[in-house]
């Protein structure tokens, strides 16, 4: 019997259809049953054996293996993932080097892995983040990155006009500035409800048939339920219209409390993240898709590597909070976790086996430049690899 548990949380990230539930569908498959020659597991003397599913802790939602694997085995792709879930088992590991073998003789792994809406990346930008300051980073985002105005007068030219203006019709603007962006593939969707609702309701079929945005600005929201949207303003316009940037500002707080820091807290505890990214749908969405790819990883990173501050909004909401202000102890965020990182090209089974390499090389080139710059001076190690969950595509 086993004396030891070796604990291990790894959140697992995927950007723009990179097939993440169809990945961790076929991992828990192998776990589950593992033949060696199929699945080899380091220099290919590892075995491993399935001991038991575990229950989940602190009412977080069971991943569906067994939906998502009929879903497969009836060749038909897994649902979505529209909230979060988690997969906990324990397993015991056989074979590998004789020190190891030596050092593990009586321990088990009890393996967690946390399945994350790829949505809800571009939220993790609130986090230590006030309001103004977050409504300036969204707007420097979608004026200089992403050319908000190339469809014609819209919202950045509403905030700029100086008018009086009212909540109603700032959020409706905005919702059709972002829905607009939802259609060009850019992922980088916040407040991410305008995608996935708070009780993970996707964009409607029909409405992602007919790709029409003002269908998708009239049926999802920016903000947990109506009555409370928000939107970025701009500096001036906060100063020209205090009252709709208070309140604005009390719906950001609000959501960012109960949507944003739960996710937050979720990914903080896991101790392992593996981010899956396909350069192939990348390319195919076009510069917005891959410059946003880049922002929602660098927004995720940001805020896992350790040794980020623990005060949500800093010296100010010590302030606020002595004051009497809107500053809370419910700022305090917890320390990441996270001390390894891989990035996973997924879904390489649609290249030619004999290009795959490539894949690899061409995903690092596209990656790895900004994830430097994240970690500098990080203790964070990062790793790439190629894979593909199944077999979909015949060279």
């Amino acid at each position: 019997m086993s004396l030891l548990i070796d604990r291990r949380q790894v959140g697992v990230l995927g950007i723009q259809q990179a097939g993440k539930t169809t990945l961790i569908t076929s991992l828990i498959h192998h776990l589950r049953d593992h033949h060696p020659a199929d699945f080899p597991l380091g220099d290919g003397s590892w075995r491993v054996k399935f001991v038991s599913a575990l229950e989940n802790e602190n009412g977080t939602p069971r991943f569906d293996f067994r939906k998502h694997r009929d879903q497969l085995q009836n060749r038909r792709w897994p649902s979505k993932t529209r909230a979060v879930s988690e997969y906990r088992c324990r397993l015991e590991f056989f074979g590998g080097p004789l020190p190891y073998r030596l050092e593990n003789a009586v321990s088990l792994t009890e393996l967690s892995l946390v399945d994350i809406p790829g949505e809800r990346l571009a939220d993790l930008g609130m986090l230590g983040t006030a309001y103004d300051r977050w409504s300036d980073l969204v707007l420097e985002l979608l004026d200089e990155q992403y050319d908000s105005r190339a469809d014609g007068p819209g919202f950045v030219e509403m905030l700029e006009a100086g008018s009086p203006l009212t909540a109603a019709a700032v959020v409706a603007a905005y919702k059709r500035t972002l829905a607009r962006l939802v259609f060009k593939h850019v992922p980088l969707i916040t407040p991410s409800t305008l995608l996935v609702t708070a009780d993970g309701q996707y964009v409607p079929a029909e409405i992602r048939r007919t790709r029409d945005p003002e269908a998708l600005a009239r049926a999802h929201l920016t903000g947990l339920e109506p009555g409370c949207e928000f939107a970025p303003l701009s500096e001036a316009a906060r100063t020209a219209n205090p009252a709709v940037a208070t309140e604005f500002e009390g719906h950001y707080t609000r959501y960012r409390d109960e949507l944003v820091r739960p996710l937050a807290a979720k990914l903080f505890a896991c101790d392992q993240l593996v981010v899956l990214i396909d350069p192939t749908t990348l390319l195919a969405g076009g510069v917005g898709a891959y410059n946003g790819c880049l922002h929602a990883l660098e927004v995720a990173l940001k805020s896992l590597a350790p040794g980020q501050p623990g005060w949500a909004s800093g010296a100010d909401a010590v302030v606020r909070f002595l004051t009497g202000g809107r500053g809370r102890l419910t700022d305090l965020v917890p320390t990441p976790a996270v001390r390894r990182v891989a990035v996973a090209v997924s879904q390489a089974d649609k290249v030619h086996p004999d290009d795959q390499d490539k894949l690899g090389r061409l995903a690092r080139l596209m990656i790895e430049p900004r994830i430097e710059d994240v970690l500098a001076g990080k203790p964070m190690r990062v790793e790439y690899f190629v894979c593909s969950a199944v077999f979909s595509s015949a060279s």
